[in-house]
């Protein structure tokens, strides 16, 4: 019943804000009534246009400025390149102009073999005469003053037609009647001369003339002649030129700003989106579809789709809790709890995307506080559940806010954080601490979000980020005193408040029953530390071991650790009687547990403490006794055991292991630690075979790590002691009796000064 309205609830939470209107529509179509915006929305189509807007000004205002250029990396090497064309289409031409290849016969350079080498005959002369070279010399004439004209007019032809550089013909000219050696100076020096101007200085098109003087002035500096120099400067002039390429990055960072900083449009409220009768066009279905309006007549397939998410993250937590924390579905009480948390953070996340809608605000979907949620399961249940939890509904923002992921992201990391920032022994101070540590974690991973997006108001969202994980705390701390008393379920604050020494019934133990209330303390450090290696809950133990004997308060003096004198009550009575009041001491304890209104797991551990295990001292004097009166009849063991239960949870196990070791390390006359673990573990052996943990989920790697902690702590309370010297003995005894010699008069009634 509890998981049917839980899930119920959940669908019609949704669906109030999921569940679309109806509106059918398509480009084109007529619409047949007024569209009005049910809540403010971002345009996104203005919006749009004016973040255009801006980013086309904020471009066009840059290009003014030289900040936002950067020298071309190729512009040097592109003139260099452009250079050597030039002067390699120069050695081309003059190879052509002034040399020719010429065929060398080798028969013509044949001489008569030596006469100290063998006469080879007719065969050797053919092979000479079958042989010819072809080299390169100058020609004669030289070429004339017209076929140099004619050559320089067809290589600045080829250069304008390939490489668009327009030199003179008279340059050229210069150029075709230099010697090769001068013309790879040249080249080394004006290369030099165009890197060191192109690549050192931005040159916009306002400073490209100031550049080219200073490429001419360098150049007139090399030493070349005259003619050879102008021809030169005339090619370093055309070769430097502007330098600049716009700065992506810079442009793209101010292009982000700008779109960043344009001012939204909205639709607001009740503001009409499409009229009657007016045709709906691309722009309208993207306002409706932003609003979520756009959808089926009947929104059937919509409430399919949540009943399916519902029922899939139902699915989810119950096979998880079923895992790792079946006692869930035991408990009515935390399976309600529970299902109140979860569907109230549910409704207040619609709520919120219904009043503060996150594109007005810039972000109020990290308003939603699954921080709170995870913080109160965490504190009330579990730990393990508050994360799965955390999970469920942090998908569950992300579908209210039609996909927000940053909401979702944001709540997840929220929420696990606060999870896991506590555990059920946590404080007031410690759940603040937590508070803190969500506020910081929710701040950080919204301005990590923004880094990726920027597509909402940082400082709006930062701000509401830590308003969410302070006010999370503040809230669970809150609430924790109406959710304990209205479903029973305490958690480890009322538990830390239990353990004040301060508490009545406390102090009316260590006022009462000293001896009890000391056992009782130290049973409980023993109990801890035990809970703290196997898993356990250690604070539970520890104050349910503080409460364990308060039903001694009833007879105290009954029990031996709060006997003064050698006087023993028990002397007088029957062993049966003597075992009545002994054992009635848990029955009377579990009375005053709840008349005090002690949480059930104390009441818990104080009827199973003693379990159903035998007063074994009483017992064995009501053997003898049976005994010396010649007794046919056997005394029968149940008479003396106590009424149980066995312990039912490993707490309640430690509990009554701690009672029992603490008693008996007590009754050694010299507690070496080899003693100390001799009995602690016969005891706990003794429990084991006795079926006393038959009940409760505790192992026997468990009750090996429970006899080592427990032999760990008692051996730190008997731990050997340091003979004095007789004669200090002596000495202090001296000092007793003088100080016991000397008593203060006491004031009498008539002694008013």
């Amino acid at each position: 019943m509890i998981v049917a309205v839980t899930t119920v609830l959940t669908i019609a939470i949704l669906g109030m804000g999921l569940i679309p209107a109806g509106y059918d529509l398509s480009e084109g179509d007529v619409a047949t009534t007024d569209i009005r915006a049910p809540r403010t929305v971002l345009d996104p189509v203005e919006t749009e246009r004016r973040q255009i807007a801006a980013e086309q000004a904020a471009i066009e205002q840059a290009r003014e400025n030289l900040e936002y250029y950067m020298i071309d990396p190729y512009a040097s090497s592109d003139a260099v390149s452009d250079l050597q064309y030039i002067l390699s289409g120069v050695s081309d031409a003059r190879q052509q102009l002034f040399y020719e290849e010429v065929v060398v016969d080798l028969q013509d350079e044949v001489t008569e073999p030596n006469a100290d080498t063998p006469d080879t005959g007719d065969a050797y002369q053919d092979k000479l005469s079958d042989q010819a070279v072809t080299t390169i010399r100058r020609k004669d004439p030289p070429p004339t003053t017209a076929e140099i004209e004619t050559a320089a007019a067809v290589l600045a032809e080829r250069l304008w037609s390939e490489r668009g550089i327009e030199l003179r013909i008279g340059t050229l000219r210069t150029l075709l009647q230099t010697e090769a050696a001068a013309l790879d100076l040249v080249e080394a020096r004006v290369s030099a001369i165009l890197e060191d101007i192109l690549s050192a200085n931005k040159i916009p098109a306002s400073e490209v003339m100031a550049n080219r003087n200073e490429a001419e002035r360098r150049v007139r500096n090399l030493g070349f002649s005259p003619d050879l120099t102008n021809a030169v400067v005339e090619i370093s002039r055309i070769l430097v030129d502007e330098n600049l390429i716009p700065d992506s990055k810079k442009l793209e960072a101010i292009r982000k700003q700008a779109r960043r900083l344009a001012e939204p449009a909205y639709i607001r409220e009740g503001e009409i989106i499409v009229r009657s009768g007016e045709v709906v066009t691309i722009e309208d279905l993207r306002i409706i579809q932003e609003l979520g309006l756009l959808g089926r007549g009947t929104g059937w397939l919509s409430l399919l789709g949540i009943v399916v998410f519902v029922s899939l993250a139902g699915a989810f937590v119950a096979i998880y809790a079923a895992k790792y924390y079946p006692s869930l579905s035991e408990n009515t009480s935390e399976l309600v709890l529970y299902s109140l948390v979860m569907v109230l953070t549910i409704g207040l996340t619609q709520l919120i995307a219904i009043i503060l809608p996150a594109s007005s605000t810039g972000g109020s979907g990290f308003l939603v506080p699954v921080a709170f949620a995870a913080l109160l399961i965490g504190v009330l249940i579990d730990t393990r559940i508050a994360v799965i939890s955390a999970v469920v509904l942090s998908a569950v923002v992300g579908l209210v806010f039609r996909g927000r992921y940053e909401f979702a992201l944001v709540g997840l990391v929220g929420g696990v954080t606060g999870a896991l920032s506590i555990s059920r022994h946590s404080d007031r101070s410690g759940l603040m601490r937590s508070g803190f540590i969500v506020a910081a974690v929710q701040m950080l991973a919204v301005s990590s979000i923004y880094m990726m997006t920027s597509n909402f108001n940082l400082v709006f969202a930062v701000i509401q980020a830590g308003i969410t994980g302070m006010m999370s705390a503040v809230l669970t701390i809150g609430s924790l005193p109406f959710l304990e008393n209205l479903f029973g379920v305490t958690s480890s604050i009322r538990f830390l408040e239990l353990a004040n020494p301060n508490h009545p019934l406390l102090k009316r133990m260590l006022l009462e029953a000293p001896g009890t209330y000391h056992h009782s303390v130290i049973v409980g450090n023993l109990a801890e530390a035990a809970a703290n290696d196997i898993g356990a809950d250690g604070v539970l133990v520890r104050v349910g071991a503080l409460y364990h004997d308060i039903g001694k308060l009833k007879r105290p003096y009954f029990f031996i650790e709060n006997q003064l004198t050698d006087d023993n009550p028990h002397d007088k009575l029957s062993p049966s009687l003597s075992t009545l009041i002994i054992t009635s001491h848990v029955r009377d304890g579990v009375e005053m547990a709840r008349e005090a209104r002690l949480p059930s797991e104390i009441v818990d551990v104080i009827e199973q403490h003693h379990g159903t295990t035998l007063v074994s001292y009483f017992h064995r004097r009501a053997q003898e006794n049976a005994e010396k009166s010649d007794e046919s009849g056997e005394v029968d063991e149940k008479d003396f055991r106590y009424d149980g239960p066995r312990p039912q949870t490993p707490e309640a196990a430690l509990v009554m292991l701690g009672d029992s070791v603490e008693a008996a390390v007590r009754s050694l006359s010299k507690p070496t630690p080899d003693r100390i673990e001799n009995l602690v573990r016969r005891i706990i052996k003794d429990r084991l075979n006795d079926g006393q943990f038959d009940e409760c989920r505790i192992t026997l790697r468990d009750l090996d790590t429970v006899a080592n902690a427990f032999v760990r702590v008692l051996t730190g309370i008997f731990h050997a002691r340091v003979e004095y010297p007789e004669a200090v003995i002596r000495e202090m005894q001296k000092r007793d009796e003088g100080h016991r010699a000397y008593r203060p008069r006491e004031k009498s009634g008539e002694d008013n000064g």
